[in-house]
């Protein structure tokens, strides 16, 4: 379940200040359903993430992943096909 909109707003603004404060920090999204969980992947998050590791490479300013599957899909929680 989706965080309703007046919650999203209020940790949306939390989190680009802490981005701000820390001056090289790039925030990532995950727009999915709920918290980042191995139950709802995004193949973009852990493509992100694997930069990050092994390059110090960060994604663009203003990068939102999506999850790969949908909440009804009969595969949510699997990774999606290779894209």
């Amino acid at each position: 379940m989706k965080c309703p909109a007046p919650c999203r707003n209020d940790q949306s603004r939390s989190v680009r200040r802490a981005e701000r404060r820390l001056g090289n920090a790039v925030l990532l999204t995950h727009d999915g359903y709920g918290h980042v969980s191995h139950a709802d992947p995004s193949t973009c998050v852990m493509q992100a993430l694997g930069r990050y590791f092994t390059g110090l490479t960060t994604p663009a300013r203003g990068t939102i992943c999506p999850s790969d599957r949908g909440p009804f899909d009969p595969d949510f929680g699997q990774p999606a096909a290779s894209r």
